[in-house]
């Protein structure tokens, strides 16, 4: 028995070299150790078109993690487990406000600062895994 049963990898910045594509040493070692039985997912920002083609690259058929958690799939095929997206006319609505007061979204306090007391959304924070 492995010591290690899953492994959960990024893929900006960790997995993939600057140019966006796998870095060698790092995608034939994940390949070895699946193929060994370790769990190997992805875990990324991507939407899951991206990360299903890594996917089938490394020959991996295990559960990824995309668009930050906002969707977690079965396995690259499907089925989608969970989807924690924004509605897109909640979207449009919150794009809106910041681009009106020129509000960077990639800040988390500004979001629960400025958007929550709007009613927009109740609060952004992490989805707890159940």
């Amino acid at each position: 028995m492995n010591a290690i049963s899953l492994v959960a990898v990024d893929l900006d910045g960790t997995l993939l070299t600057s140019a966006g594509t796998l870095a060698p040493r790092s995608a034939a070692r994940l390949t070895r150790v699946a193929h060994r039985g370790v769990h190997v997912i992805l875990a990324t920002t991507r939407l899951p078109d991206s990360v299903q083609a890594f996917c089938r690259q490394l020959d991996l058929h295990q559960p990824m993690i995309c668009i930050n958690g906002a969707q977690i799939w079965g396995a690259p095929e499907g089925p989608l487990w969970a989807s924690y997206c924004i509605p897109r006319e909640v979207a449009r609505v919150i794009a809106q406000v910041a681009d009106t007061h020129n509000w960077d979204l990639r800040n988390r306090k500004l979001i629960n600062q400025r958007l929550v007391p709007l009613g927009l959304i109740t609060s952004f924070q992490a989805v707890p895994w159940k």
